[in-house]
Formats: structure tokens, sequence, C-alpha cells
């Protein structure tokens, strides 16, 4: 996680699959009901080809996207 100076914090996680499955959300899932407004986003970063939002505030994004 990395929180900004003005409290405000975003979350990473990598996963080295094709797909996220539902279930892998809940870490990140559970750091945002826990920091609350604070959180700003979760970011999953996969091997896959597709982003999407998951579901609030949660974002899954693949890993080559960090360079286009």
């Amino acid at each position: 996680m990395v929180e900004q100076d003005d409290g405000t914090a975003v979350a990473f996680e990598v996963k080295a699959s094709q797909r996220v499955e539902r279930k892998e959300l809940a870490g990140l899932r559970k750091l945002r009901d826990a920091v609350g407004d604070a959180f700003t986003a979760g970011l999953v970063l996969h091997l896959g080809e597709r982003s999407y939002t998951a579901e609030d505030r949660l974002h899954v994004v693949p890993v080559d996207q960090l360079w286009n």
C-alpha cells in the first residue's frame, strides 16, 4: 500500500496468472473496508490482456499497461 501525504492510499497486488478470480480480491477488499474513504484504489496487476473494474475501487489491469 502506498499512502500519500493527504492520507489517501492506493494498494497494489501482482498475480502471475492470465485471469483474476473474484476470491483473489479478498485481501484488497479487506484493506479497502478497513481504510474506508481514504482508500482511493486497489490495483491487481496480472498477465492477462483485459482491464476492468471488478468492484468498488478495485481494478484489474494487465501488467504490460505499466509500459503502454
